[in-house]
């Protein structure tokens, strides 16, 4: 992002879930073929506070991993 005014900001990184809940047979109407159908889990979204000072570059790192 460019032109950001200096401040303090709260950043948001938003991922749908990876992890599958749970799985249930379902029917594949195409092929009438009975398939799994994936149920996954909640979305992670994770928060954090940045710092951009004037004239400046700001930097956030976010990292996703299995918990």
């Amino acid at each position: 992002m460019t032109d950001v005014p200096p401040g303090e900001y709260q950043i948001a990184a938003w991922h749908e879930s990876w992890k599958v809940a749970r799985e249930e047979p379902t029917l594949d109407v195409a092929s009438q073929k009975m398939t799994k159908r994936l149920f996954f889990g909640e979305p992670i979204t994770i928060q954090k506070k940045v710092e951009v000072k004037a004239s400046a570059k700001a930097t956030v790192n976010f990292q996703l991993s299995a918990q």
